[in-house]
């Protein structure tokens, strides 16, 4: 995971003008590069950045040799390894509710996969924008959910 999360973190401090070359808002080729991407349905803009790769279905996934390479090896083998532990997930869920074991991975449910790096850059100005709305996962001390103040769950 430490290594994933380093490829994204390193594609994202490239320079501008790398970058610029996968930058849109529209999925070409299976892949994206973009930031507020909700820019005209937000009253207020976020201070982040995404890369968004689809890595199934096939027809609509980004070709191994599009990703870019900084994050290539490590977007790949994360994919084969959250795909296996999905897989391995939806088979125990299946034996527990007394299906075949295979009923969920019959029926695609592990077909439509995509990964979403988030990013977020130095911010000059912290106290007018924002990162994410609301935050629900601290790694740190468990997990906690998000409402007007921090609620410690475990």
């Amino acid at each position: 995971m430490e290594e994933t999360i380093q490829a994204v973190k390193s594609f994202h401090e490239q320079l501008d003008a790398v970058k610029v070359n996968y930058y849109g808002r529209e999925f070409i080729g299976g892949m994206a590069y973009s930031s507020n991407v909700d820019l005209y349905r937000s009253k207020a803009a976020t201070w982040h950045e995404y890369l968004h790769l689809w890595m199934a279905p096939e027809e609509r996934a980004a070709k191994v040799e599009d990703i870019p390479e900084i994050v290539r090896k490590e977007a790949v083998a994360w994919d084969g390894f959250a795909t296996k532990l999905a897989e391995d997930v939806m088979e125990l869920l299946c034996e527990g509710i007394g299906l075949e074991s295979s009923r969920f991975k019959d029926l695609s449910c592990s077909s439509l996969r995509f990964i979403l790096g988030h990013y977020y850059p130095y911010c000059l100005q912290p106290d007018v924008t924002l990162g994410l709305a609301y935050h629900i996962i601290d790694f740190e001390s468990n997990f906690r959910i998000a409402s007007q103040t921090w609620t410690r769950v475990g």
